[in-house]
């Protein structure tokens, strides 16, 4: 401020703030070989000044049958300034992340920093000025009623299995196997899937600056955010592979003003899995491990698995959307979730919604994935609903009380409709 410039205490901030800048400045150039006018525009862009969004849960709601709906619609060029903010911030995570030597910490640098210098590229190289009017929506989705599982008829739907990565699925909508504070790790030493998530696509990290820790029956949706980066490799080999070329569909969508706003066609739904401490199952034969059944039980218990039902039903309610979903071993890895179980939930949650459901797995020939198949395709060809299926799975739960059943749960629902028992 002008009218400040005599004063000392002035003068003594802007010195550390430019002893900052510059020390960021090396940092950025000798560490990640960023170029100085890549530098600049990051910087460019933290200085202009802007409101801090509301947080989500503060907006009006609307309602979508049993599902309320706060959403907030940023541009590109609003998400760009927020996170360069962050950036050049002393005390922030992102600050942090740039100096920590951990390889995850360096490979999600990367990418963050090419999304920077893909934005410096598309608006000053290119000219386009598209950023300031394409739009990212962010929603806070939650549950406002229980879902009557046992007495819903609902036809159980139509699964297709892939072997590809669910971000490589085109024309679905992306899940997130979210921590409950959205982003986890990613800026930190965390590198699993939704941090990679967040690295490749960082518009959806401006969702940490309105969002609050997600209640059992809330997701958040994130539409319109696209991915910059490509990757290779998963936690500990996980790297930064280069531009991602590919740049999807932009459409035309209303705002609940009649307002038409451009974004691309892109979908994300971040939900949190229950987590539990214990990994329940065999590896080889997928049956219960005997010195881990009461932690099995646990999983089975029917708050549980409501828990998890509500949970992948909100998710799988995005508004305005009649994309499949494309999921995955949701809450199977750090949260120890039983794959069996898992599966099923989100199979019964998209049915409820009535959207298909396509499960990817890179080990597509697993004995796994096989038997999951076979499942799914005896329960279709006998037209099951999700009332039968939801009584099957506390028929399972009490054979798992009584230690009355040796068999993972796809064979158990196997026998129940009409297929060969083991």
């Amino acid at each position: 401020y002008p009218q400040h410039k005599n004063d000392q205490n002035w003068r003594q901030s802007q010195q550390i703030t430019n002893e900052f800048v510059r020390r960021l400045a090396r940092l950025l150039q000798e560490r990640f070989q960023v170029q100085s006018e890549d530098i600049e525009f990051i910087f460019n862009l933290s200085k202009k000044p802007q409101q801090r969004p509301l947080l989500l849960n503060e907006l009006q709601s609307v309602r979508y049958g049993k599902v309320s709906v706060q959403e907030i619609w940023l541009s590109q060029f609003e998400v760009a300034r927020l996170l360069a903010t962050e950036l050049f911030a002393p005390t922030s995570d992102f600050f942090y992340l740039l100096q920590d030597e951990h390889p995850a910490c360096v490979e999600k640098a990367k990418c963050f920093l090419h999304y920077f210098q893909n934005l410096r590229e598309t608006v000053l190289d290119r000219s386009d000025s598209s950023w300031q009017d394409t739009y990212i929506r962010y929603s806070l989705l939650t549950l406002t009623s229980e879902q009557d599982w046992e007495n819903d008829n609902s036809k159980l739907i139509s699964v297709e299995f892939s072997a590809s990565r669910i971000e490589e699925s085109v024309g679905t909508i992306h899940t997130d196997f979210a921590n409950r504070n959205i982003g986890g790790g990613v800026l930190g030493h965390g590198c699993l899937q939704e941090e990679i998530l967040f690295s490749i696509k960082p518009e959806c990290l401006a969702a940490r600056y309105f969002s609050q820790p997600l209640k059992a029956n809330q997701a958040l949706a994130i539409s319109g955010a696209r991915q910059y980066s490509r990757y290779r490799g998963y936690r500990d080999t996980f790297e930064f592979y280069g531009n991602m070329e590919t740049i999807p569909e932009s459409q035309i969508v209303q705002t609940r003003e009649n307002v038409p706003r451009k974004m691309f066609s892109t979908h994300l739904t971040c939900f949190d899995a229950f987590q539990f401490s214990t990994s329940v199952r065999n590896d080889k034969d997928f049956k219960p491990k005997e010195e881990s059944i009461g932690a099995l039980e646990q999983q089975y218990q029917l708050k549980n698995v409501i828990r998890e039902l509500n949970k992948a039903l909100v998710a799988f309610s995005v508004p305005e959307c009649n994309q499949p979903i494309s999921t995955g071993w949701w809450g199977c890895g750090a949260f120890c979730g039983d794959q069996q179980l898992k599966f099923v939930v989100q199979w019964i949650a998209a049915s409820v919604c009535g959207r298909s459901m396509r499960f990817h797995d890179t080990k597509i020939d697993s004995p796994l994935i096989r038997k999951g198949q076979k499942m799914v395709e005896m329960v279709l060809r006998t037209q099951r609903t999700v009332r039968w299926i939801f009584v099957v799975l506390q028929d399972y739960a009490k054979a798992l009380k009584i230690r009355s059943v040796e068999m993972g749960l796809f064979d158990f629902i196997l026998c129940f409709s009409g297929g060969r028992c083991k």
